[in-house]
């Protein structure tokens, strides 16, 4: 007896007693392909926001592939690149400018591609819904803009700043794969309103010993801070910007030089002033800093793995049998042919070996929640597979 027939008698009699009136039915190759995507989607980390018609899924599957996907990071790199070249440049490397503006159109092109390719296989509602492709279309547009009034001006011997440039680098977060930068931005972003009550009495007590350094140097004329004879504190905002340098020690003991050569006892204003502002508020800063921005990555982290959760609930409602009982089971036959559309590149036995690691009773079916920690599990590399064969 061949092991194909071996394994669909071992896989028969398991769906028997689990309560499966009859075998699997086949499926189909675009059910597959469907099931095969959500899969990449939950490894990858990736928010899948396609229509499932074949032709869409298609689609989708071409533009993850590497070869697209690196295209447009390559031409994000080169506009990042092209400043070295352009008008004011790295000495001995400038290019003319026509060939940068060639450059820069190409590139272009290339990213808009991306987005049109995007639009097939998206719906509409959730293709402007997207928070990182309208952002991406607005920098595109204004570059095109920004291009065609540089070369009218350029060629009437008329003088032109590129606005464009200082939007080039925001490029980098509306990028496929950059949803981890994404992520660090967003959280930054959030920590800031909860700590900008602890940055205003941190500010608020700079002011504070700066208003005090007026009161008590203003009218020591023989104290001098700048060689060029400039009296020593005795300007408000000068004080401010002192005191707030001292914080992160940058100027320290310089800042502090001339009162202690004019009089020792003034270190301890600058001794007070560390212990407030720089052991006590900036210690409270950075643990509210520290907390809150640990709390959003938390928050991050638990919607990350419910994307890949319910990715791979979507490809198991695909391959899923049903039981009699109402239960609802994959078995091993639809777990390898799905493994082979993900990873073709592996073994069987490296596919058979992960479904040992989800199926821990060694059942010939996965239920739901196993389905589920595949969000969790490595897949088998070659070197497990030797060790435990060789085991």
């Amino acid at each position: 007896m061949s092991y194909k027939e071996t394994e669909r008698d071992a896989l028969s009699e398991c769906l028997h007693t689990e309560g499966v009136t009859e075998g699997p039915p086949p499926l189909s190759d675009e059910d597959l392909r469907l099931a095969a995507t959500y899969v990449n989607d939950a490894r990858n980390g990736s928010r899948g926001n396609f229509k499932n018609d074949p032709k869409s899924v298609r689609l989708y599957n071409l533009y993850n592939r590497p070869t697209f996907f690196w295209t447009s990071h390559i031409a994000v790199g080169v506009l990042l690149s092209l400043v070295l070249f352009e008008d004011p440049a790295v000495p001995n490397i400038r290019l003319d400018y026509w060939i940068t503006m060639c450059v820069e159109l190409f590139c272009v092109c290339l990213i808009f591609s991306r987005m049109a390719h995007q639009g097939l296989f998206s719906s509409e509602q959730n293709f402007w819904r997207s928070k990182r492709r309208l952002p991406v279309l607005v920098i595109l547009l204004l570059t095109l803009v920004d291009m065609v009034q540089y070369v009218i001006l350029r060629q009437i011997g008329v003088t032109s700043v590129r606005f464009s440039r200082p939007l080039r680098p925001l490029l980098l977060l509306c990028m496929d794969r950059a949803k981890q930068l994404r992520a660090v931005f967003k959280n930054i972003l959030l920590t800031l309103p909860d700590i900008i009550t602890v940055l205003t009495l941190f500010l608020l007590s700079v002011a504070f010993f700066a208003l005090m350094a007026l009161k008590i140097f203003q009218n020591r004329q023989d104290l001098v801070y700048y060689s060029d004879g400039h009296p020593y504190m005795h300007n408000y905002l000068d004080n401010f910007f002192q005191l707030y340098v001292l914080v992160t020690t940058a100027n320290f003991p310089d800042v502090m030089m001339p009162a202690f050569d004019y009089n020792p006892w003034f270190t301890l204003f600058f001794i007070i002033y560390l212990i407030i502002c720089l052991y006590l508020f900036m210690s409270i800063c950075l643990a509210t800093i520290y907390n809150n921005f640990k709390e959003h990555l938390k928050e991050y982290v638990e919607d990350s793995v419910r994307e890949k959760q319910n990715n791979l609930q979507l490809a198991f409602d695909i391959l899923k049998v049903e039981t009699r009982q109402g239960g609802e089971l994959l078995p091993k036959s639809r777990w390898m042919s799905l493994m082979r559309a993900v990873k073709p590149s592996r073994l069987d036995i490296e596919h058979s070996l992960l479904w040992d690691v989800l199926a821990n009773d060694h059942a010939g079916y996965i239920s739901e929640s196993c389905m589920e920690n595949l969000s969790t599990s490595k897949c088998c590399s070659k070197d497990m597979v030797t060790q435990i064969s060789s085991g």
